[in-house]
């Protein structure tokens, strides 16, 4: 390209330096562009698309060895399986029957007995209900409250530091806490409004 910009245009005639810069240069700039960049670009797709349709035809693992293969293939099996988390009998007496009772499966049904329950009962509103119909929902509400709490605590005492290793004991858990704690602040504000009207 320097070279080039010294040429004054004919054979005969002595370079001068950057003498036709301005009508050399962009040629070259767009050869460069043209040449390095798109024509590059695109030899490198058509290579890869000819790779990715071969790799398709002879399959993903044509490049690996068999003994590769099967690691491959025994690798994404176990990524694929999810364990159950197996919790074991303590071997503290005073923790061995809240296992025995958070084991047995009427246990379970009882709690998904109640939680249909609870939904229902959370269901059950409308606009410009009694308050008589307010209070008992309220205070079948607070039962609910009780058992969801009265589970949690006996699967903790059963499993331990293991209770926190499955996902739904923590959702059951947070729910439990976020309960007690919206029941604490609405008694707390309804005392509060009881005590301003006296007042």
């Amino acid at each position: 390209m320097y070279f080039a910009a010294n040429s004054r245009g004919s054979y005969d005639l002595v370079p001068r330096y950057k003498d036709s810069i301005y009508s050399t240069a962009p040629f070259f700039v767009v050869f460069i562009m043209i040449g390095s960049f798109f024509i590059m670009n695109l030899f490198v797709g058509v290579i890869i698309s000819a790779f990715n349709r071969e790799s398709e035809r002879l399959g993903k693992n044509f490049l690996l060895t068999e003994k590769q293969k099967k690691w491959a293939e025994a690798k994404i099996l176990v990524l694929q399986v999810s364990p159950r988390l197996y919790h074991m009998q303590p071997s503290n007496k005073f923790r061995k029957p809240f296992y025995t009772l958070a084991m047995h499966g009427a246990f379970e049904l009882s709690i998904m007995v109640v939680i249909v329950l609870n939904t229902i009962v959370m269901g059950v509103k409308w606009e410009g209900m009694d308050p008589s119909v307010v209070n008992t929902t309220e205070a079948i509400n607070f039962v609910f409250t009780g058992v969801f709490v009265a589970e949690a605590s006996i699967k903790l005492i059963a499993f331990g530091r293991r209770y926190f290793m499955d996902t739904w004991n923590v959702f059951d858990m947070a729910i439990v806490v976020i309960s007690v704690l919206c029941i604490i602040l609405q008694k707390t504000l309804d005392w509060g409004t009881f005590s301003t009207a006296t007042t």
